[in-house]
């Protein structure tokens, strides 16, 4: 079966590792549904490419320091918090997509292009550079075919991946998607091995903002008091207030529950 690292069915079959960004197991007799699994649109059907970036002009000259909330999302909104994740694990993360299309509904409600926002995700995930591991049983010819359906894939997504168009921020490179607020929920990774939080998004009202990074296991909102009330209402205790200035360091501590921070 095709399966990712780890997973308990992967333990005693003796493996020689070098250093990958994705690691896939598959078995030798199913070396032909491997080019249906990982050939996807980029993204997934849900997001689109723009024709430029100007979307995200506003964002970099309303950005604080790197490391910072305001490193993440840009100054100007009258309130800010975190989705912290779950201490004990009970819940989804702030980066699920069941947490995603919570903030999304909710968002949703407090601008007025719900149809209309948009994404950005880090280029530094290192989709184009997956590799496969065959079962030890795999003749050498099937390793073989294996490694070239890895070269032409990492081509392919390459090339597709060139086509959407590309903007920085101070320490962080992204590419730019359009599509619904709704979207944020639905983000498929490039490589077609699950899904995929989107690092930041905003509507094209710019009402509110909600960023991470690839170093963070949370989320921040920046946006309107009530846009903050109705976010701590759906997601029962996984909100914190924060400020603008905090240093994520700082900020990490606000994840442990109210009534032991």
């Amino acid at each position: 079966m095709n399966t990712l690292l780890p997973r308990p069915v992967l333990q005693g079959h003796p493996y020689i590792l070098s250093y990958v960004q994705t690691l896939t197991v598959i078995d030798p007799r199913r070396l032909d549904e491997r080019s249906k699994i990982l050939h996807m649109t980029p993204f997934g059907p849900n997001l689109g490419a723009p024709s430029g970036t100007a979307a995200a002009d506003w964002i970099s000259p309303r950005l604080g320091v790197f490391g910072t909330v305001g490193g993440v999302v840009p100054g100007g909104f009258a309130a800010y918090l975190m989705v912290a994740p779950d201490p004990v694990g009970a819940s989804p993360g702030p980066k699920s997509p069941e947490v995603l299309g919570q903030v999304a509904a909710v968002a949703t409600e407090h601008t007025t292009t719900p149809s209309s926002a948009w994404f950005a995700v880090w280029t530094g995930y290192g989709w184009t550079h997956s590799r496969t591991l065959v079962l030890r049983k795999a003749s050498r010819w099937q390793r073989r075919r294996v490694r070239r359906q890895d070269e032409g894939h990492s081509t392919d997504l390459e090339a597709e991946l060139g086509r959407v168009p590309r903007f920085e921020l101070p320490h962080r490179e992204y590419f730019l998607l359009s599509g619904p607020v709704s979207a944020a929920a639905r983000i498929e990774r490039p490589d077609g091995r699950g899904q995929l939080a989107p690092d930041l998004w905003w509507p094209d009202d710019h009402a509110w903002f909600v960023g991470s990074d690839t170093d963070l296991g949370w989320i921040y909102i920046g946006g309107s008091r009530l846009l903050t009330h109705d976010l701590a209402a759906a997601l029962d205790g996984q909100i914190r207030d924060v400020d603008w200035s905090a240093w994520n360091a700082d900020v990490g501590a606000l994840a442990d529950p109210p009534d032991k921070a």
